[in-house]
């Protein structure tokens, strides 16, 4: 129906003014991601104190989103990472560009792993 088809049977009072709104109106936005600038990164390594220390104060600013694509652009050429990670290195791009991605790994020696997409 058109929106001139859709006024006129609001006009005559065949249609109710929400079901009028919603024939004209049906399109719902969609939201954009909106885009990383800077990855925060924390790694904690329990045997090693030290290690861990000197991780944190190397990664105590944010890395900017970049440098860490620049790294990873740098093994495209791989189909994917590992057998374990199902993930090639353009799809781990496209999920650390956008903001507001968390992702905490935790491995079987207790290594933690915390990433943040600011």
């Amino acid at each position: 129906m058109t929106k001139y088809e859709v006024l006129n049977q609001l006009n005559k009072k065949e249609l109710k003014p929400k079901a009028a709104y919603k024939l004209l109106f049906n399109e719902q936005k969609i939201q954009r991601a909106h885009q990383a600038g800077f990855v925060k990164l924390k790694i904690w390594i329990p045997e090693n104190k030290g290690v861990s220390i000197f991780l944190g104060i190397l990664f105590f600013l944010p890395v900017p989103l970049f440098i860490i694509k620049w790294i990873i652009n740098r093994r495209i050429n791989q189909e994917n990472i590992s057998d374990k990670i199902p993930l090639t290195p353009k799809q781990i791009v496209q999920m650390i560009s956008v903001r507001g991605v968390k992702l905490s790994v935790q491995t079987n020696d207790n290594v933690r792993i915390l990433l943040k997409t600011i």
